[in-house]
């Protein structure tokens, strides 16, 4: 081996500085470059230079050195490169490594920092006391303010003081148990007050401590406008509902009761009904209707096909067991298309019926003889032709007037005149004792008398009985022709209705018959024949 133990030494010679050169050439530029393309190069230049004195000169140019010696060199220069090109690799792997992630944090960061310099809602950082330690820039769009002026402020300075004591209370217990903090607040803005819906998140370090607090809060006031408004505008509407003089039963799409006013639970004060319907389902609950309504199996039935088919019903009318009559409407409310609910109308129409029926029967009877009149004749005697064309059974009318009436009212006035019409009419109808057996004044001093399901030889009969009863009435009648009191002549006329024929067929038969009893002079009652 060789000895290089001092500057005198014999062996510093060219040949041997050739020695140190090869030997020590590559590591200190190894060193210096640490990066595997140069030691291989720079070993390569080292090996070529060495095999080319070697070659060239021969062994003993390498002074002292031995075979071994140079496989030790060329072994243990292999082995350092190696290594050398190892770690380089390596090193320069971490190194791409760490600054591929370098850039993804930064460009993570960027583009948070978008999202919270641009987004709508306003992001703030607090420390645990409630300092502000970072603002978004979005506040400026809102709150006016640099975002740097509210940075070192506290929050709770720009609560609105009837809202600081909740917010308070809330965000001391996200410090203590960690959780996330929700609270709709009024901030101040100038000189003005906007409502934010905050959200708070604490950052929980992994020693468990809170260091900050992420708040996210949001401009609501708006929508806050408008959920006053539409309260106001919903006791606006309920008031007017309270107030409406029939009762209104509002149901959503799941035909759940939503509202049912003050004139339904009166409409229904004796009942369970108004009480037990509100939050069931009408389906359900409409078994109320048997204990309420007279027809309650038909009710229920009925409101089932209302709901299945969203049927429109107006004027709908329902007799109640306490005998009132209730009229409904049901209404079905579509949104898009789709059915939202129903709105149902109850109205007690007792009063109005009674009023309809008084009104109605008023129509229908003679305001002189306060029996039906004509309008009410031709009514009935089509409904009991029909009937008796259905059944096939005889339908007789009998016509009925006054003997010589013109020369009573000449003789003793027309007031007297009327006072002898409500005596004949009041006869005619005591001598009748069927219901259906219905007497009319047909027109001045005529009468007519219908008799359903009669056949002639009974409608004789009746007849002169009310002929005989007007002559027992013994008015006085100085001019009559036939008698000294007031008398009537009768004609009977009896058919068998077919849908062929009109009813005023026997009503045409019924004057013939009459005009023959005061053809054969008068008092008398003929049949047609």
């Amino acid at each position: 081996m060789p000895n290089f133990s001092g500057i005198n030494n014999p062996y510093l010679t060219a040949p041997n500085v050739v020695n140190l050169f090869f030997l020590i050439l590559p590591p200190i530029i190894s060193v210096l470059y640490r990066n595997w393309k140069y030691i291989f190069i720079t070993t390569m230049i080292s090996a070529a230079a060495f095999s080319y004195f070697l070659l060239l000169h021969g062994a003993s140019y390498f002074t002292d050195w031995e075979a071994t010696d140079v496989i030790y060199f060329l072994l243990f220069f292999l082995l350092y490169a190696v290594l050398n090109i190892y770690e380089s690799k390596y090193s320069e792997k971490a190194e791409a490594l760490i600054q591929k992630q370098e850039q993804i944090l930064k460009e993570s960061e960027t583009k948070y920092r978008l999202i919270a310099d641009n987004m709508y809602d306003f992001v703030t950082v607090l420390a645990p006391d409630g300092k502000i330690l970072y603002a978004s820039p979005s506040h400026e769009n809102v709150m006016k303010m640099n975002p740097s002026e509210l940075e070192g402020t506290y929050s709770h300075a720009y609560i609105h003081p009837d809202d600081l004591d909740s917010f308070l209370s809330k965000f001391h217990s996200m410090i203590e148990t960690g959780t996330n903090l929700k609270a709709d607040i009024r901030w101040k803005v100038g000189a003005e007050w906007i409502f934010l819906a905050m959200r708070g998140k604490p950052v929980v370090e992994k020693n468990g401590k809170i260091q900050k607090v992420v708040m996210v809060s949001r401009n609501i006031t708006e929508r806050i406008k408008m959920e006053q408004k539409i309260k106001q505008t919903s006791a606006r509407l309920e008031a007017l509902i309270s107030h409406l003089p029939y009762g209104i039963l509002a149901l959503d799409k799941n035909n759940q009761v939503l509202l049912v006013n003050q004139k339904l639970r009166e409409i229904f004060t004796n009942s369970s009904f108004s009480q037990e319907i509100i939050g069931i389902k009408p389906i359900e609950g409409s078994a109320q209707g048997k204990n309420i309504f007279l027809e309650g199996d038909l009710y229920e039935k009925r409101n089932r096909e209302i709901l299945e088919h969203c049927e429109t019903v107006l004027d709908e009318e329902w007799k109640l067991k306490d005998g009132r009559i209730i009229s409904r409407d049901a209404i079905p409310i579509f949104v898009n298309d789709q059915l939202d609910g129903f709105l149902w109308q109850f109205k007690d129409i007792t009063k109005q019926k009674k009023l309809e029926k008084h009104l109605q029967e008023a129509s229908l009877m003679d305001g002189l003889t306060k029996i039906h009149n004509r309008r009410y004749f031709d009514e009935t005697l089509i409904r009991e032709w029909r009937r008796c064309a259905r059944t096939s059974q005889p339908l007789t009318l009998i016509m009925l007037d006054i003997d010589d009436f013109k020369k009573y009212n000449d003789t003793y006035g027309h007031l007297q005149g009327d006072a002898s019409i409500i005596l004949v009419a009041q006869t005619v109808q005591e001598t009748l004792k069927r219901p259906a057996d219905v007497a009319c004044r047909y027109g001045g001093e005529e009468f007519a008398v219908i008799l359903p399901e009669t056949h002639q030889e009974g409608g004789m009969k009746i007849a002169e009985k009310i002929r005989s009863a007007i002559e027992r009435l013994e008015i006085p009648h100085a001019t009559s022709s036939v008698s000294t009191v007031l008398t009537c002549s009768l004609g009977v006329a009896t058919i068998i209705p077919i849908p062929s024929i009109d009813f005023k067929e026997l009503i045409g038969m019924a004057d013939k018959a009459l005009y023959v009893s005061k053809t054969k002079g008068k008092n008398c009652v003929n049949a047609f024949k």
